[in-house]
């Protein structure tokens, strides 16, 4: 399998895909991703899991924090999420979500890596869906794993030193994953920077701009 060591510059579309595949399984198999704790926990398992297969499932660094992995990046992508109502606060994707997922999903189907981290994330929401935070942080504190600031020794969570990084995408030779063309790049790119004030069903420009992401879907359907 091909090994990359450099980040594609599709990584911050596709870390939001990542997530929203992320937050469909959870609410799939009858759970909600209801707090920081465990989107936290999820979303590390699932780039522990796509980390053995050598993918980059998507590009959040973790490091040993007060309740084990952490991650700063990813906590400040769900937070402009929630704030463009992508995703609600309590953790149940919107119909932006839902036509972000489907707008990439034939660029997703192109690529059997891609299609892989998509698989590998999902089982880990559809595995955990119903487990509450407190109870993923105590199973996660159990793992031993690798380690990148320790050449990949395998350490105990819970007695991984403070502040450690645990896993780090940006050094690591991992296969990139999401590398969509420049055209799906721009769409989402455009729909992630829309305030939800702007995309008002009474605004005119929401009626003209999904009117002509429709007309796009479609034709990259096509």
């Amino acid at each position: 399998m091909l090994r990359m060591t450099s980040i594609s510059s599709a990584a911050p579309v596709w870390d939001t895909v990542a997530l929203l595949h992320l937050f469909d399984a959870v609410e799939a198999g009858g759970g909600r991703v209801d707090g920081a704790l465990k989107v936290q926990k999820l979303t590390f398992l699932a780039e522990l899991e796509a980390k053995y297969r050598n993918l980059r499932a998507a590009h959040f660094r973790f490091f040993r924090y007060t309740f084990g992995p952490y991650s700063a990046q990813l906590a400040s992508r769900v937070e402009d999420l929630e704030n463009a109502e992508i995703v609600t606060r309590s953790g149940v994707l919107t119909k932006r979500a839902r036509y972000i997922l489907e707008y990439v999903k034939p660029e997703i189907d192109t690529s059997e890596a891609t299609m892989e981290a998509v698989d590998v994330i999902r089982a880990t929401g559809r595995k955990f869906a119903r487990r509450p935070g407190t109870a993923l942080k105590e199973y996660v504190y159990g793992l031993k794993v690798p380690v990148v600031e320790l050449g990949e020794h395998l350490m105990r969570v819970r007695d991984i030193p403070f502040g450690l990084d645990i896993i780090d995408p940006a050094r690591e030779s991992l296969e990139e994953v999401g590398d969509f063309s420049s055209d799906v790049l721009d769409e989402i790119g455009e729909e992630l920077k829309m305030s939800p004030e702007k995309l008002s069903k009474q605004d005119q420009s929401y009626r003209r701009t999904v009117t002509e992401a429709l007309k796009r879907a479609a034709t990259a359907c096509s």
